[in-house]
């Protein structure tokens, strides 16, 4: 898929902080199977926290995959359990913000990325995958060049290779101030409120929009006089902590 091998510049391999959530998901799964097709909304605590995903995307029927703390990193090496083994129709990502606040340069980040969709493409083929750029925020302003420069990679990327798409919300965030006006966080002053998830909302439906098909419309048969309409399940999680 590239001509070097980007996953064989991950850093050394640590324990498995991530064991005791992604456990749980599998026995969710195991009790409640998944039907392939769906979308997987993967990532960090801003994935996790993204509550007005399910409602907002239903069409979709995402499954959501964030775990708090997540560099892309991590996400990269735990795409079969996260990704691959739903046999999804598209990805969507929110990863990288971790990996630069650890002081992790653009293009180190930008290696995980590459290895994420080597490791997709191995995994789920070539589907699409969409790709949400790091957000701009007050607590981490200081570290925004590096994070923009890795941006503008993972843009650059995307401009090359059909199956791969960005959600970019920076100039919605920078319009209202540089930093962002901290009316769209968190009193942590890091992850998203309801309006600023409202932003990612917007860039996301554009995005999705234009790259994956329409689904399907919830199959409608009579029984008995009775009309039944199965719109299928969707499945989200809580768990896990961190940034």
């Amino acid at each position: 898929m590239f001509d070097d091998d980007p996953c064989g510049k991950a850093p050394a391999a640590s324990t498995d902080e991530y064991a005791e959530v992604f456990q749980r998901w599998a026995d969710e799964e195991a009790a409640a199977p998944i039907e392939p097709g769906r979308v997987v909304v993967t990532g960090s605590s801003s994935i996790r926290l993204w509550s007005s995903l399910q409602e907002q995307f239903s069409a979709w029927a995402p499954v959501q995959r964030g775990f708090g703390g997540a560099l892309l990193w991590d996400v990269a090496a735990a795409s079969d359990r996260l990704i691959a083994v739903h046999h999804p129709s598209a990805v969507v990502v929110y990863a990288g913000a971790n990996d630069l606040d650890d002081g992790a340069a653009a293009e180190s980040t930008f290696d995980a990325y590459r290895c994420l969709l080597q490791r997709i493409h191995k995994g789920a083929g070539d589907i699409p995958v969409a790709m949400i750029t790091v957000t701009p925020t007050p607590l981490r302003w200081g570290g925004w060049p590096e994070a923009d420069k890795f941006n503008r990679l993972v843009v650059e990327l995307s401009a090359r290779w059909p199956s791969l798409h960005v959600v970019d919300g920076r100039a919605a965030y920078l319009a209202t101030g540089e930093p962002p006006a901290e009316r769209l966080f968190l009193p942590d002053r890091l992850h998203l409120n309801a309006s600023g998830y409202a932003l990612w909302n917007d860039q996301a439906h554009v995005a999705l929009d234009k790259v994956i098909p329409a689904p399907v419309a919830p199959a409608v048969t009579v029984d008995s006089g009775r009309y039944v309409i199965d719109f299928g399940s969707a499945t989200g999680s809580s768990v896990g902590e961190g940034r």
